[in-house]
């Protein structure tokens, strides 16, 4: 594994279930859940500690936004070790009530290192049927 050369995200995908095999555009009928697995790479430390927050935003088919999480994951703890290929695993997921519109929703994921005082963004889709 090659190290980093600032932050980023490695590894992503989509699922439909906490251990599932990735999608590239998660489907749901109705109601259901979207899961999300990545690794966070090139991250700065102040002595051992890492700060790094992840917001998302998911935007209707209309382009409305209907979720707008600032902290949707925090992560703030002390790493001793920290060779070379060092990364965190990042999971999560959001909750698809029934009643949504049909149509492909976008997840916009903002991952920042409060450190580094860094930003990225990862967005991906899925479709309500």
């Amino acid at each position: 594994v090659a190290p980093p050369k600032t932050l980023e995200l490695r590894d992503y995908r989509l699922s439909l279930s906490s251990d599932g095999a990735p999608v590239e555009v998660p489907a749901l009928e109705g109601s259901g859940a979207v899961y999300m697995k990545c690794h966070v790479h090139g991250l700065q430390f102040r002595g051992d500690d890492a700060d790094l927050r992840i917001a998302l935003k998911v935007i209707d088919p209309a382009g409305k936004a209907v979720l707008d999480q600032q902290d949707f994951a925090a992560i703030r703890d002390s790493f001793v070790y920290r060779p070379a290929s060092f990364r965190i695993a990042v999971n999560g997921h959001v909750s698809i009530p029934s009643g949504m519109k049909k149509g492909v929703y976008r997840e916009i994921y903002t991952v920042t290192d409060n450190v580094a005082g860094r930003s990225l963004t990862q967005e991906a889709r899925f479709e309500v049927k």
